[in-house]
């Protein structure tokens, strides 16, 4: 609001105008410019062409997160195959193994991978585990939507970078990484001066599925962790249903704007202006990958996420055919532009691509 008895007022508002202005033109055009990056990575993948014809029902079920991709995938599929019809039941990440276990589907959706139990659960009933696709790359700063991990220190922090094997060091407590000792101060970091003694208080979440997705990728496997983390969980209205009423991640930061020697892992869609990310490398030399847009989408950045299918298919045999085309479609040309439409997952690498194809035994067509 402009105020008309104050020229000086008048004149800082219509320069906040410009200056804000001026950002969302440098927003949008870093935004077109990823989107015409995206489109060239598509474009690289190989167009689908059915290699036959197939028919009847495929049953999806999984996390309700991937209801709208999955039906542009559905609607796109049906084009090209007009013989087949899908009956989905997406109720939650956590039913998708259950129900592949007995059964109930044929295609199984989710916003993580696996855990153990579940793995457990699936070999009980057919003495070896479900095949794994990676089939989108996760979201950026989407809430629930398989954003990718940041790590987050203090605005104040001079910290500017970290290898995964120090970040084992800070958070876990085995170092398969290969740390020689428990990283528990700033000094360990390099830091000095007043930082060299100071404790690092670490952030984290209460969650089983975000803890086994940090020990798989940062823990090497390791299940232990630093006793001394501090663990937020979402908080829930008094009926107890979703969505919460307040993220874990907005309670994380929040502590952390006030706490000068905190670090946390978090998704970049709860950052606040007293906090910062760090770079991550996967490698003790670099090089240091920063957290954007751009380092997720071509999945550069090392705590990017996926998003999975997972099928029963028994060793050596053969994918059923009307579920090898649908996944031989997602993972193509048409399938990926689904995924880039959206707007809110990206598409794959083509090495990812090959690479998922390969774990079928299917060829990649990839040009």
């Amino acid at each position: 609001m402009i105020f008309a008895n104050s020229a000086g007022t008048a004149q800082l508002m219509s320069r906040d105008k410009r200056r804000g202005d001026r950002v969302a033109v440098l927003s949008l055009a870093a935004c077109l410019c990823s989107l015409a990056a995206l489109g060239q990575r598509v474009d690289q993948l190989a167009a689908y062409q059915p290699v036959t014809q197939v028919s009847g029902t495929i049953r999806v079920g999984g996390t309700h997160h991937l209801d709208v991709l999955l039906n542009m995938w559905e609607a796109d599929f049906h084009m090209f195959q007009p013989g087949i019809r899908f009956q989905n039941s997406l109720k939650s990440t956590a039913t998708a193994i259950p129900a592949l276990s007995f059964g109930l589907i044929d295609v199984g959706v989710m916003g993580r991978g696996i855990l153990p139990l579940e793995t457990l659960e699936f070999r009980r009933e057919y003495r070896y585990t479900p095949t794994e696709v990676v089939v989108a790359t996760g979201s950026y700063n989407v809430t629930l939507e398989t954003a990718a991990f940041g790590i987050f220190v203090n605005k104040d922090n001079p910290l500017t970078h970290l290898s995964l094997k120090q970040l084992d060091a800070i958070f876990g407590y085995e170092h398969k990484r290969g740390a020689a000792e428990n990283i528990r101060t700033w000094g360990q970091l390099g830091l000095n001066g007043e930082w060299a003694d100071k404790p690092i208080h670490t952030y984290g979440f209460a969650i089983a599925r975000f803890d086994r997705y940090f020990e798989d990728v940062v823990f090497a496997g390791s299940t232990k962790w630093n006793p001394d983390m501090r663990e937020y969980s979402d908080i829930y209205p008094p009926d107890g249903n979703p969505p919460p009423v307040v993220f874990s991640g907005e309670l994380m930061m929040k502590d952390l704007a006030k706490d000068k020697y905190g670090i946390a892992y978090c998704s970049i869609a709860q950052i606040t202006p007293f906090v910062k990310a760090i770079a991550l490398s996967e490698k003790d030399d670099g090089p240091y990958i920063p957290l954007t847009r751009e380092t997720v989408a071509n999945r550069t950045y090392p705590l990017t996420r996926s998003i999975y299918m997972y099928v029963n298919r028994a060793p050596g045999k053969p994918l059923d055919p009307a579920v090898n085309e649908f996944i031989h479609y997602i993972l193509s040309r048409q399938g990926q532009q689904q995924v880039a439409r959206q707007q809110v997952y990206f598409p794959l690498t083509l090495g990812v691509v090959q690479s998922s194809l390969a774990l079928l035994k299917m060829p990649s067509r990839a040009q």
